[in-house]
């Protein structure tokens, strides 16, 4: 028996599907320390019960509810610990890698663009990142590339297609908050490939059977768990204030807004280099053209109608478009680019006679050589609690007193309650929130006045000059500073207030 010889580009491609198994499972035993988002949920999963997780959430949190389950179930498996609130997102991270691998090859059929479209997915720290985040993106990542790969499957018959379907469906409005997104492309594709591709009007009848189970299935999700919710108002003001809603009131607040918007997700998501960043646009706006080009209906509504609908309901203020809320985006951006590319190496074949296309496998090393800090602590702020929790366990005395600022306050919260946090001392956690409330930096004194004695003051560095204003305002009233010590995302002072 001879053993079977492997293309350079089936290794190339294994390869990088080992990595995309290896490297969301190194982040994941990373084990960084929770933030305050995920922090905020992992509060509300572990103390209330399965029953409670269906009423509105604590903490001005809004999360999908089989999400939430399924959350609770895996924190029960593994208690006290990250890795039970992670482990969900790592499963979705895994069963996304197969949809996108297996949409890629029937796309596009071709190795080289499975290659450049697998390195887009697998090294890319963005996704890698959220694959271990203890929130919903990466959940609405499995729900998009689930839903696009059951809708090109091949199916024996057609009924057996839509009864997939109708489950895919309903999976996906209690795992993603843009189920209704990904649900209208997937149908405005299957309205596509009904009348245009196969050119049947009798099958029109299971189309509005499963489009009628789609609409039933939202509306009863969102009378129960979306209308009415205590938290719209006030996440409405916070996406407002974080620009994440479209300006639809003048010409220019359009073009700005949109500006934004484009560089502050769709090019940040691919989260490397600048120089690789650039050519990410560029293969963007190739692959808009070649999918306008040539005429490639089907890629332009699963790949671009996804990115038009989420802009048109932010500019009505029905769903903000913002970085992590449109992660789910991630893979419809690489369609887009894997389009673009495969134009560009076509174009320069067919100038460049003696160019080799496996050259095109050693893409992924281009990628890699890009990798920025892995793993990653956190795409836009540092919290590693733990490393100050240890810190004060080795310093802290009795009778002194600890003073933690709101925002580090979530997650030391939840290390208190899971006992990795167990002082006995008074530990005093900031209630004042500049998330959803106006606050005068006068008013964090109001939680110190109490205090006297030693006390140990906890600062996140993202404090919107409060740390300053409190220390400052200690330096003037001359009480002593013991101790001082500072970190890339934390600083903590020992004060005598007498």
């Amino acid at each position: 028996m001879y053993a079977k010889k492997f293309s350079i580009e089936q290794i190339t491609i294994a390869i990088l599907l080992g990595l995309g198994i290896l490297l969301p499972l190194i982040q994941f035993l990373y084990n960084r320390s929770l933030w305050l988002d995920e922090a905020w949920v992992a509060l509300n999963i572990i103390h209330k019960g399965y029953f409670e997780l269906l009423k509105p959430l604590d903490y001005v949190q809004v999360a999908p509810i089989l999400f939430l389950i399924i959350e609770k179930f895996f924190s029960t498996l593994i208690p006290n610990s990250e890795y039970g609130l992670r482990l969900f997102p790592l499963l979705s991270y895994w069963a996304s890698l197969f949809f996108f691998y297996k949409t890629i090859k029937i796309l596009f059929n071709n190795k080289i663009a499975t290659i450049f479209a697998l390195s887009l997915f697998v090294l890319n720290v963005m996704l890698i990142y959220y694959s271990s985040e203890a929130k919903q993106y990466m959940s609405d990542v499995l729900v998009y590339t689930g839903t696009v790969y059951f809708i090109l499957k091949d199916y024996r018959n057609e009924r057996t297609k839509l009864y997939i379907l109708s489950i895919v469906a309903a999976l996906a409005i209690g795992l993603s908050n843009v189920a209704p997104i990904i649900l209208s492309v997937a149908g405005l594709y299957l309205l596509y490939e009904q009348f245009y591709l196969k050119k049947q009007k009798n099958g029109i009848t299971g189309l509005a059977i499963v489009f009628i189970i789609w609409l039933t299935l939202f509306t009863v999700y969102y009378y129960f768990f979306i209308f009415n919710h205590p938290a719209k108002e006030l996440m409405n003001s916070y996406w407002t204030w974080m620009s994440g809603f479209l300006q639809f009131d003048s010409p220019g607040n359009f073009v700005a807004s949109l500006n934004y918007m484009v560089r502050s997700t769709i090019l940040k998501m691919f989260s490397f280099q600048i120089v690789l960043k650039v050519i990410a646009a560029i293969l963007l706006i190739a692959g808009i053209f070649s999918i306008i080009r040539k005429k490639q209906t089907g890629l332009a509504i699963l790949a671009c109608s996804p990115i038009i609908i989420h802009l048109l309901l932010s500019g009505l203020h029905l769903y903000p478009f913002s970085l992590r809320l449109v992660l789910y985006l991630q893979p419809a951006l690489i369609f887009i680019c894997t389009a673009g590319f495969m134009h560009i190496i076509t174009w320069l074949s067919f100038r460049l006679k003696s160019l080799n296309p496996k050259l095109f496998c050693l893409t992924p090393i281009i990628f890699l050589f890009s990798f920025q800090e892995f793993p990653a602590k956190h795409v836009a702020e540092f919290m590693e609690v733990k490393e100050t929790i240890k810190y004060l366990k080795e310093n802290v005395s009795d009778n002194e007193t600890i003073y933690v600022y709101w925002f580090a306050g979530p997650s030391f919260q939840y290390y208190q309650d899971i006992g990795l946090a167990d002082f006995q001392v008074p530990v005093i956690i900031g209630k004042e929130n500049r998330l959803f409330t106006h606050v005068d930096p006068s008013d964090f004194l109001k939680e110190l006045e109490k205090i006297h004695g030693k006390c140990w003051l906890y600062f996140h560095r993202n404090s919107w000059g409060d740390e300053e204003y409190i220390i400052n305002y200690f330096d003037s009233m001359g009480y002593k500073k013991i101790k001082e010590y500072k970190t890339c995302d934390s600083s903590i002072y020992l004060y005598d207030i007498k």
